[in-house]
């Protein structure tokens, strides 16, 4: 069996860009065993072996998938006790019984050989020992299915509970704190993080103002939406609902923590099924894609971390994610971060920058309507403190609002993506999941009509519209398409003119400063939502940055909303770079304050302006056959920033068009700040008939063209190397070409290097091959 070092598996450094096999693997299913208190040590059916085997059976059929196709089972031995359980979290030494419960496992203790023994899983390859704990081996899974170490993987974790023994061996037995110990575990540390917490929470509410009681609204909707999770503990054993006088008056554990601050340990299971994209396609249920995964593990820098130290770590773990990703605190849809301890939500709240909440905002955000049905649905799951700690709640609500299957937790904003985490501010690990591989409404596979019904619902649910290369869809359904776009972008435009009407014509004498604020704060909010939701939107461009929206504007894109935090910076910049646009730019601009601007995008551009425009519809058989300029194809690129380049470089030589394949949106914002705007300057945009692994089978508008590979396998560039409207298909730096489409290339070229220089980065190589065309 494979061990869980033997591939590497852990992204836990920062900078590494978006995962090479973000929405290509996926959750086809999942299974939870009952949630009891603890294990009586009697029931055999009741034991944590049991549970973990009628997770997994849920799972799998959940999925439709049997045993025979599983080959891959990733379990955690730790069975929550951790380090500090020692024997503790063991029943006893004693006789067993019959197999398969003639030793310790199966009672108290699970790994993936034992599972795979006793559930006769003959084809399992992959099942490592020595596994983290659930917010790392959720990312384990996830890269050992992409990188094809296994197919269909199962991931158990069982939470294991034992009368008056949790958490009660090893050192934690001992009559005497010995050691480092003696300065920290008669004082309460046995260990946990309710005591690591506990500081920088007492800090965070002395520099931000406030008291631990501000946590009572949190910790209240927790228990509310824990009694609709019909899985949960508290759901299946009438828990009642705490008031906030119950919370005030309960019991201290640690003051300031309570015990309603705590999570309730039990015995339980719960198994998820992780398979490649492709393959849940087919499967029983719904997929949800997985995003990022990413692991850290932060070093204290004494014994005893502060306030600084965990805002830094909780920053650090939001940008891996959303970098790994693709996206931005807006763009996220779902967040259940950890809530073990309640006094640590907080600080992932505010580092991952969910609906806006910047550091010490939690308190006031708590106050406000967090309801699943209202429009800051934090933490819908219930979490630990909802639902017992099994860890598991995050995961399994994320996946159930993506599907539309939460039952009365079923959010009412949009469900399109998920952050869901089991953490603490110091390691863990966090998973990305979204509804489509891409955020995308895919149009067939093979490629099939887009109706004007389908664009509507794609559009209010926020996804991208992929064109098609496949002539499926006629002339009349295009201009559909575009017309759907442009009567939404007016009418939302119009929304805010007539907002901002409102607020003129109100007699200023007869209404007080309470009520200008609040019309002031209709018009911010309808920004704020209308570039949260364009970021999603695929007939949407955000322009963020004064050049992207310089060259839109140069080449006849549709702007709408023009928003800045300094007017005359902006006239200043648009006199000085851009004199033939100051007609035009002094037009419709809405000037916001710096703390709404910031609010507009994850990154707010340095140069104080940004926008919105109308995509071009992309149709690759509107591409002049007789240009011949040649044509630039991305295969499968994975760094915005390098699509954004590519264009630039492309349209400063004159190509005749850039596309790209796989999942990511080329006209994503970020895109945009690379190529400085000009995607408005030459046709670009996805096609999702070329597959990411290669050609299938060469589209029509590709029919009499050159399809010119760039590889290092190629014969060297010189300066007629390149035919007439050839297409010249890159890969990524890293992998390069698909075999595929080598295979189906008409030739093949190589850029010129010296020895021992391994590769170019991707627009660099399109550069040098595009102006080599161009001097030839």
């Amino acid at each position: 069996m494979t061990s869980s070092n033997d591939f590497q598996w852990r992204r836990d450094r920062d900078g590494l860009g978006v995962w090479e096999h973000r929405g290509q693997v996926a959750i086809a299913g999942y299974g939870h065993s009952p949630v009891d208190r603890r294990w009586d040590g009697v029931s055999l059916d009741e034991s944590l072996g049991a549970y973990a085997i009628l997770a997994c059976e849920k799972a799998m059929e959940q999925a439709g998938v049997t045993k025979d196709q599983v080959d891959g089972i990733v379990c955690c031995d730790s069975h929550i006790a951790g380090g500090s359980g020692g024997s503790a979290s063991q029943w006893a030494p004693r006789p067993y019984f019959d197999p398969p419960y003639d030793s310790e496992f199966g009672l108290t203790l699970i790994n993936g050989q034992w599972l795979a023994k006793t559930m006769g899983m003959e084809n399992v390859k992959f099942a490592p020992t020595g596994v983290p704990t659930i917010g790392e081996m959720m990312g384990m899974a996830s890269q050992a299915v992409g990188d094809g170490v296994c197919n269909t993987c199962l991931v158990i974790y069982p939470t294991g509970n034992l009368e008056g023994r949790y958490r009660r061996g090893g050192e934690n037995a001992d009559d005497y704190a010995r050691g480092a110990r003696q300065w920290t575990v008669p004082w309460g540390n046995h260990g946990g993080n309710d005591f690591i917490n506990i500081f920088p929470h007492n800090q965070y509410c002395l520099k931000y103002g406030g008291e631990h009681d501000d946590l009572a609204p949190f910790v209240i909707n927790q228990h509310k939406n824990g009694m609709l999770t019909p899985w949960g503990f508290n759901y299946n054993h009438d828990i009642e609902p705490i008031s906030v006088e119950d919370y005030k008056s309960s019991r201290y554990i640690l003051n300031p923590l309570r015990i309603w601050d705590c999570d309730r340990p039990v015995n339980a299971a719960a198994a998820y099924l992780f398979t490649t994209a492709e393959r849940a396609r087919d499967m029983k249920s719904q997929p949800v894609y997985v995003l990022n995964h990413s692991q850290h593990n932060f070093r204290f820098r004494t014994t005893q971390p502060d306030l600084d130290e965990v805002e830094m770590w909780t920053d650090r773990q939001a940008a891996r994610m959303y970098e790994g990703a693709g996206l931005g605190p807006a763009d996220v849809d779902i967040f259940n971060p950890y809530d073990g301890y309640s006094i640590m939500t907080q600080f992932f709240l505010e580092g991952f920058q969910w609906h806006g909440v910047k550091r010490g905002d939690a308190f006031a955000f708590y106050a406000g309507d967090i309801s699943v049905k209202g429009p800051h649905p934090f933490s819908s799951s219930g979490g630990n403190l909802g639902n017992g700690r099994t860890r598991t709640a995050m995961y399994t609500d994320s996946i159930e609002q993506l599907r539309g299957t939460a039952g009365d937790r079923q959010v009412t904003v949009r469900a399109e993506t998920a952050l869901c985490a089991f953490t603490t501010p110091s390691s863990g690990g966090w998973l990305m999941l979204g509804k489509h591989p891409n955020g995308t409404l895919e149009v067939g596979d093979p490629p099939g009509c887009i109706t004007l019904e389908m664009v509507r619902a794609a559009k209010a649910r926020g996804c991208i519209i992929g064109s098609c290369s496949d002539r499926t869809v006629s002339n009349q359904q295009r201009i559909w398409q575009v017309a759907e776009i442009e009567m939404e972008f007016t009418v939302l435009k119009h929304q805010l003119d007539s907002v901002k009407e409102q607020f003129k014509a109100e007699d200023y004498y007869h209404i007080g400063d309470t009520d200008l604020d609040r019309h002031q704060d209709a018009v911010n909010q309808l920004l704020i939502d209308r570039f949260r939701s364009a970021r999603s939107d695929g007939g949407l461009a955000v322009l963020e940055g004064f050049h992207p929206l310089k060259h839109a504007l140069r080449f006849g894109a549709k702007v709408g909303e023009v928003v800045t935090r300094d007017r005359k910076q902006l006239q200043s910049l648009t006199e000085s770079l851009s004199p033939d646009l100051a007609g035009i730019l002094g037009k419709d601009i809405v000037e916001v304050p710096d703390k709404v601007f910031r609010q507009l995008s994850p990154v707010p551009p340095a140069t104080g302006v940004i926008a919105l425009a109308q995509r071009p519809l992309f149709d690759p058989h509107s591409f002049d056959r007789n240009n011949s300029a040649p044509l630039v194809l991305l295969e499968n690129p994975r760094s915005h920033g390098n699509v954004g380049a590519v264009v630039r470089v492309a349209a400063a030589v004159g190509a005749a068009g850039v596309v790209t394949t796989g999942q990511h949106d080329p006209w994503h914002p970020s895109a945009l700040v690379g190529s400085a705007g000009l995607h408005f300057a030459l046709p670009v945009g996805l096609d999702r008939c070329l597959s990411t692994g290669g050609l299938i089978k060469r589209p029509d508008w590709l029919a009499g063209r050159h399809l010119l590979a760039v590889d290092p396998d190629g014969e060297l560039l010189v300066r007629d190397s390149i035919p007439e409207g050839a297409v010249l298909a890159f890969g990524t730096e890293r992998e390069g070409l698909s075999r595929e489409l080598r295979a189906a290339a008409d030739g093949c070229v190589s850029i010129p290097m010296q020895p021992g220089v391994s590769s170019l980065n991707l627009a660099t190589a399109v550069a040098v091959v595009l102006y080599a065309w161009r001097l030839g």
